[in-house]
This record gives structure tokens, C-alpha cells and sequence, in this order.
């Protein structure tokens, strides 16, 4: 069997071995993997009354996730360990025992951060986050002349 070796990104270049150890940290899957860090996506939304997150987090239970608000910053964070009680198995390799995140977003002044609410279902964070009274649409006054 015949490996091929690609080309490097940097093309035909004076320094060879410098071009290998690039292709070989671009092409090397388990670096990759260890350095490569999880952020979930997000969903804004605004109606009338509130604001509403939502983040793809699946696989994670309610446990592991940690939403706290200071300074109109939304910090919402999950730590996750896997964890083998398994006494009669050899782990020859694990790289997956470890898994964690965070994001962080700044209210509008015309959200309420004392009253948002969290639930965790089929894998997404949904958090409802009310807009403060003052900032929600008012119903038009009729004024009477006088």
C-alpha cells in the first residue's frame, strides 16, 4: 500500500520541513480533538413581553448546568464528567471523560434579570426572560378634549 502525501497549504516552499510539521499538526485528528472546544449555538428572540434564549445543548442533563446573572450578564455555563465505575474494564484510551462550556451575554436595560426562568428539554436550554414593565408596548390612550 502506497501513502500519498498531500500538498501542503503553504504550497512549494523553501522550507520543507517546516511545511511537514504544519501539514502535520492540520491533518492530526487527535490534536484536533483535544483542542477543539465546544461552544453551543444560540437562538435570540423578542416578542412583546420577553426575551427568549435558547442554546443546542444535547446530552446534558439539568444538573449540569450552572445560569447565573451579575451586572446585567448572562453567564450560562455546564460541566460534564463522564465518570467509569466499571472495575473490570481496561481504558486504553478516553477522550471524552471531560466536556464543558461557557456563554455569556449582556441583557437590554429593558430586561429583567430577577425573574428569568430556565428549562432544559430534548437537548435545549430554553430561557424566557421578561422585558421590566416600563419597556413593554403600552395600548393607545384615547385623550378627551376638553
Amino acid at each position: 500500500m502506497t501513502l500519498i502525501q498531500y500538498p501542503s497549504r503553504l504550497g512549494n516552499s523553501l522550507f520543507p520541513v517546516f511545511n511537514q510539521l504544519l501539514s502535520d499538526f492540520w491533518n492530526n485528528d487527535d490534536l484536533l480533538s483535544r483542542t477543539t472546544q465546544f461552544v453551543p449555538a444560540a437562538n435570540i428572540k423578542e416578542n412583546a413581553d420577553e426575551f427568549i434564549v435558547e442554546l443546542a445543548v444535547p446530552g446534558l442533563k439539568k444538573e449540569d448546568f450552572n445560569i447565573q446573572v451579575e451586572d446585567n450578564v448572562l453567564r450560562i455555563s455546564a460541566t460534564k464528567q463522564n465518570e467509569s465505575t466499571d472495575e473490570t474494564t481496561t481504558v486504553h484510551r478516553r477522550e471524552f471523560s471531560f466536556h464543558s462550556f461557557e456563554r455569556t451575554f449582556r441583557l437590554p436595560k429593558s430586561a429583567d434579570g430577577d425573574k428569568i426562568a430556565a428549562t432544559y428539554t430534548d437537548g435545549v436550554l430554553h430561557l424566557n426572560i421578561p422585558k421590566r414593565e416600563e419597556a413593554k408596548p403600552k395600548a393607545p390612550r384615547t385623550i378627551q378634549i376638553a
